[in-house]
């Protein structure tokens, strides 16, 4: 049977919303296991260079994040750090999460979606 997951956004982030170029930011995502089993060999796995390589990406220092054992019912709150690009635009990352243990490894069954807005100038205003 195929594992279950929900996805919540921590408040405060930037999910969508605006952050000036070339900032460094992090956003943080709740993860819950769902399924029927728990997860021991469970990791985050970026995917920016198989899906809409044409789009502008954020980038990431790690493209792949061990997650903890968890098990059925636990939660966990994912943090993951960006660099917006250097110029304005509307800009995300794509993550999938992989179960060694599941036989069904390699099947996309959930994708983290991260996304901001960037600006050309600082959001920091001056008096």
């Amino acid at each position: 049977m195929q594992n279950k997951y929900i996805f919540t956004i921590k408040p405060n982030q930037p999910q969508n919303g605006l952050v000036s170029s070339g900032e460094i930011f992090y956003q943080v995502k709740r993860v819950i296991n769902l399924g029927n089993r728990p997860w021991k060999e469970t990791y985050l796995q970026c995917i920016d260079n198989k899906v809409n390589k044409n789009k502008p990406r954020l980038s990431i220092v790690h493209d792949t994040i061990l997650l903890p054992e968890l098990q059925v019912g636990e939660a966990i709150d994912i943090s993951i750090i960006f660099k917006a690009p250097d110029y304005p635009c509307y800009a995300h990352s794509e993550w999938v999460i992989v179960d060694k243990s599941d036989p069904e490894k390699h099947k996309v069954s959930k994708i983290l979606c991260f996304s901001v807005g960037v600006l050309t100038h600082s959001l920091e205003t001056s008096c």
